[in-house]
């Protein structure tokens, strides 16, 4: 895998590239979701090894695998259910473990209101509860 899609993958599980002060080929990412950072190097056409991208993986405190797998079955679940609040919930919760906040704010959203069309009561409470959690992070 080159660093072009690897910067890709990990800026959808949330991470992003601080930006550098100087020249050379690596390069420095952060996962806000857990605070840790890695280093990366950008050898343009060349492949990055397996064992460097893995470690990576792992100073940032990230299971790439799982959590692109969850994504998965969770878009898969709202297509199956649009209309599920509890599908809408569970994903904001994947997406703020993984610092996307406006993200997962969007799912909440959207989750409240489908718990309003359904009148679950307790559940609305719950929702709105996290809404004020994770608009404060």
């Amino acid at each position: 895998m080159r660093y072009r899609e690897a910067a890709r993958k990990l800026a959808n599980l949330g991470c992003y590239e601080i930006p550098r002060r100087g020249g050379g080929s690596h390069r420095r990412w952060f996962n806000p979701g857990t605070q840790k950072d890695a280093v990366l190097p950008d050898w343009g056409s060349r492949d990055l090894k397996t064992g460097t991208l893995r470690s990576a993986i792992r100073q940032l405190d990230l299971d790439w695998e799982e959590l692109q797998k969850a994504m998965a079955d969770y878009d898969q679940a709202i297509r199956l259910q649009p209309e599920d609040p509890h599908v809408y919930f569970d994903r904001s919760l994947a997406k703020a473990k993984r610092g996307l906040s406006r993200e997962a704010l969007a799912d909440l959203t959207a989750a409240l209101e489908f718990a309003r069309e359904a009148g679950d009561s307790d559940f609305i409470t719950r929702i709105e509860e996290k809404i004020q959690e994770v608009g404060q992070e």
